[in-house]
């Protein structure tokens, strides 16, 4: 299952190179959603699917099982790149926009309809709230 992937992949040098195959694989917004929970942890694959998992809860089913069917019992070194993750998916919610609209970009990226506006009136990638704390 390979994500729906707008940007070239020199976009992607911003991540660490596990991260940028997961990406390719799977899409930003699934590499956004695995970061923002495991980040600096390793996450086991199953070797059989189970719907109760956490892992399941993060992806989603299709993300999931796609996972599971390609990498059974692999373990994931999850990198701290939740800056370069986020930065990347809104680039590509920018690049989107010219063809799908606010309500679709919002359903295809787990985001609320405002959400997507500001990325959109921003016409650049919002700055990170918190600074660089670390």
């Amino acid at each position: 299952m390979a994500g729906t992937l707008v940007l070239d992949e020199s976009d992607l040098d911003l991540l660490p190179p596990s991260m940028r195959q997961f990406a390719l694989e799977y899409g930003l917004p699934a590499l956004l959603c695995l970061v923002e929970a495991y980040a600096g942890t390793r996450v086991r694959v199953p070797v059989n699917p189970n719907t109760e998992s956490d892992l399941f809860r993060v992806l989603g089913g299709e993300v999931y099982l796609a996972l599971v069917k390609a990498h059974p019992g692999e373990t994931y070194e999850v990198a701290r790149c939740l800056r370069a993750a986020r930065h990347l998916v809104y680039r590509q919610i920018q690049k989107d926009s010219l063809e799908l609209s606010q309500r679709e970009l919002a359903l295809k990226y787990k985001y609320t309809e405002r959400h997507i506006r500001n990325i959109e009136m921003l016409g650049e990638v919002p700055p990170d709230r918190n600074g660089s704390l670390f």
